[in-house]
């Protein structure tokens, strides 16, 4: 039984979610640690959001559900789970800081909610996706092909270009902004899904491609006193743009479920389940590594030291997700 129900599931898509939830790992131990971090780590991780995103449009903007069966189907699973961890993080910052009173508690409570700025920002395009659905299943692949070059246009080129009032690189963080800004991710999914993916070759040379864009753009406007380098590596620069959406159409030509060993489909589908547990519970073992040890890190290292302390992050994460999912009651509110 359960062969079958793996054998049913996208194992590239779980490799994509696996893989992705460890760059957000990479990318919050690269702003924890001194290690002498790589440009190309750097730029590497920055895919891990824009990965996610593309997924989630990959595999909603064409199925067909009542509005009713999709908003309480993804809800249920993403906003439970939300709010467990909102209060489990409530409880550690109680302890380290305690605070008394309702206005007090109330405001901790929407500010650990909101912290999680993904979250936000997926729910709102969950708000868009019935709507989405009908654009998509009434549109050909060049018609949104065409919407994802103006938001890329629109996003990605001009704002980096040139930052004006009808084109600005930052206005808010709020989650129409936020929405907005992802859109072009959720849609790219959708279509990526509905043409004829080029090469792994070609798609391997979009990859370095956007990567040597973001570090060469660091290293440009660090030179010439440009727009804050850093920018370089947002998950909306232009080089993120072309690596992620070459990234995922690697791993979704690459990995085929009947070419893969059943023990490396069980690992990355346990993983790519646990996903949103490691996201949430990778920030307290950071807190308290940060608590132990007095640094949010594992090893004391320079070669290679981000990517090994955050996949040492990342595995402790699984397994402590893990083991919770193993309660029954407990799984529906950790994952």
């Amino acid at each position: 039984m359960t062969t079958n129900i793996k054998s049913e599931r996208m194992i590239w898509a779980d490799v994509v979610r696996a893989l992705a939830i460890y760059l957000v790992v990479l990318v919050h131990s690269l702003d924890a640690a001194p290690f002498d971090q790589t440009f190309f780590s750097t730029a590497v991780s920055a895919t891990c959001v824009p990965l996610f995103v593309i997924l989630s449009g990959a595999l909603l903007l064409q199925k067909k559900e009542s509005y009713r069966q999709f908003y309480q189907k993804r809800f249920v699973r993403l906003v439970l789970p939300w709010l467990t961890w909102t209060l489990v993080y409530m409880i550690v910052e109680l302890w380290q800081h305690p605070v008394f009173g309702f206005v007090q508690l109330f405001k901790l409570f929407s500010a650990t909610l909101t912290s999680f700025w993904f979250l936000p920002m997926i729910v709102g395009l969950y708000l868009i996706t019935p709507a989405l659905r009908i654009l998509v299943a009434n549109a050909k692949p060049k018609d949104i092909l065409f919407l994802c070059l103006l938001w890329f246009l629109s996003i990605g080129i001009l704002p980096y270009y040139r930052n004006t009032m009808a084109f600005p690189f930052f206005v808010d963080d709020g989650i129409v902004r936020q929405v907005f800004t992802y859109l072009g991710y959720y849609l790219l999914g959708a279509w990526m899904m509905e043409i004829k993916l080029p090469s792994t070759r070609t798609l391997f040379l979009g990859f370095f491609l956007g990567i040597g864009l973001s570090i060469a753009n660091f290293i440009l406007a660090t030179a010439n006193h440009w727009l804050d380098p850093h920018f370089s590596f947002n998950y909306i620069f232009p080089g993120t743009i072309i690596a992620s959406a070459s990234l995922f159409a690697i791993i979704k030509t690459s990995f085929k479920f009947n070419e893969l060993k059943p023990a490396f489909v069980s690992l990355i589908t346990s993983l790519s389940m646990a996903a949103l547990g490691i996201y949430f519970i990778h920030g307290l073992l950071e807190e308290w590594f940060l608590h132990v040890l007095g640094r949010p890190y594992l090893f004391k290292m320079v070669i290679f030291g981000e990517w090994i302390n955050s996949l040492t992050l990342y595995l402790i994460s699984f397994l402590i997700i893990l083991a919770l999912t193993r309660v029954p009651f407990l799984k529906r509110f950790v994952t």
